[in-house]
């Protein structure tokens, strides 16, 4: 609020409130400075990283060019950010090897990746513990990238829990505590792309709720069952769960992934009401 005060020290009445929230931004690059002095690329497979013109986009972009290198990365951002998203669009003309994002990177052995490997169409969810490489989470896609066209990559950590989302909607989720804090990066193995708008979220300084799911229907399939289904909602630092609500009360809660739920032992010949919210990495759920 804000009050006037003239001469003799007389103040106005305070003015109406107005409220602000901080932004929870940790990092924003979109590399149109043509400074990529943020960014650190890392062993042991060094690789090259440069500032360019994107033509597709018009805008500059960070380029890897690592047709022959394998498993590149170039880190940026705190050591003691623990719960967060990054997110980044990726581009490449030619869809080949592995491309994805590092997030809690502690050293050049030990960290988390996204990825999508081009060869058979998968998105994964890994972890490498002292240089070793193992998987969390995969999932074989239902179509394949492609060339010249933009992906939203997104991965979210918070606690345990590990979320990778391709274009705003979650494809996997992963459970793990090996590491708590890191920084954030790009990887890529023996592929030339472009890498742009790259955003980070504190998850745990988030405010923002979800979208209302839209679009929600239900259908008697019998007696006793009903079908509901409803669209996608979309958040800052992504949607990891429906709520599902009968007469008011929850009955139940889905993946993130998941955009319709079967509910059954009803009784026959009754009126059910449903109501389905959002909720994103932070807990805040949608109206």
């Amino acid at each position: 609020t804000v009050k006037a005060i003239d001469a003799a020290g007389n103040q106005s009445e305070a003015s109406s409130e107005a409220v602000a929230t901080t932004k929870s931004t940790l990092l924003e690059d979109n590399f149109e400075s043509v400074s990529a002095s943020p960014w650190s690329v890392v062993g042991p497979n060094f690789g090259t990283y440069s500032v360019v013109s994107d033509a597709v986009s018009g805008s500059k972009a960070y380029y890897s060019d690592n047709y022959s290198m394998p498993s590149s990365k170039s880190v940026t951002g705190n050591s003691t950010w623990t719960n967060y998203s990054v997110e980044a669009k990726v581009r490449s003309d030619e869809w080949r090897g592995q491309i994805g994002l590092v997030a809690r990177y502690v050293d050049t052995t030990n960290y988390y990746t996204m990825i999508y490997e081009n060869y058979i169409k998968t998105l994964s969810i890994r972890k490498t513990v002292n240089g070793a490489e193992s998987i969390v989470a995969s999932i074989v896609l239902p179509q394949p990238f492609v060339k010249g066209d933009s992906y939203t990559f997104r991965f979210t950590m918070s606690g345990n829990t590990l979320l990778a989302y391709v274009n705003g909607q979650l494809m996997l989720t992963g459970t793990d505590g090996t590491f708590t804090a890191g920084k954030v990066g790009v990887y890529a193995h023996f592929i030339k792309t472009y890498i742009d708008d790259v955003v980070v979220k504190s998850t745990d300084h988030d405010v923002s709720a979800p979208t209302v799911p839209t679009g929600l229907t239900a259908t008697a399939l019998s007696s006793t069952e009903v079908n509901l289904s409803w669209a996608q909602s979309s958040d800052d630092t992504g949607v990891v769960s429906y709520a599902v609500y009968r007469g008011g009360q929850a009955i139940t809660t889905v993946t993130g992934a998941v955009y319709s739920y079967k509910d059954t032992g009803l009784s026959l010949g009754t009126t059910y009401h449903y109501t389905v919210k959002a909720i994103d990495a932070a807990g805040n759920q949608s109206e």
